[in-house]
């Protein structure tokens, strides 16, 4: 059972007369809320991420004396990345019929990106969190499926 349900009970657990105790709480009539998206997400290992750091993109501008039309002339640029040791998130699980399901997401599937964002700067339960947000709100992945990127894109639904 999942913490959606049982966090609406105070457990009590008698274990000499192999009883449990289910009493309700001030959770009991909260609404449910669910996964609109349909994915089950699993951290599978790490991978290497390259990523560029802010603010190191440096470029020198001056103006020349020699130039008599007073132009700007760039003399050198300069991108800094960083190497991470990142989590790799897979899908565990795509429920039939839903919104994941229908756009195409598989199984096995590893995220690289959500909404132009890369995955390794979400944590799992903001990503779960985000998949319990809004109805409607828009989800637009990319993936790596056995080597090939695809771009995956749906809107949460509830579908209960």
């Amino acid at each position: 059972m999942g913490g959606e349900l049982l966090n609406r009970f105070t457990t009590i657990i008698n274990y000499p007369d192999r009883e449990l105790i289910l009493k309700k709480n001030r959770y009991f009539n909260q609404p449910f809320y669910y996964n609109m998206s349909g994915l089950t997400l699993q951290h599978n290992g790490y991978e290497y991420v390259k990523e560029k750091l802010a603010g190191t993109n440096k470029s020198k501008y001056g103006n020349d004396p020699n130039n008599v039309k007073n132009e700007v002339i760039m003399y050198e640029t300069q991108q800094l990345y960083a190497i991470k040791l990142a989590p790799k998130i897979e899908v565990a699980e795509v429920r039939e019929g839903s919104p994941a399901h229908e756009a195409g997401m598989r199984s096995g599937d590893v995220l690289t990106f959500l909404n132009g964002e890369p995955i390794h700067r979400f944590t799992l339960q903001e990503l779960n969190a985000l998949f319990h947000s809004k109805e409607g709100k828009l989800m637009r992945f990319r993936v790596n499926r056995n080597g090939y990127n695809l771009r995956i894109t749906f809107k949460l639904r509830r579908v209960l």
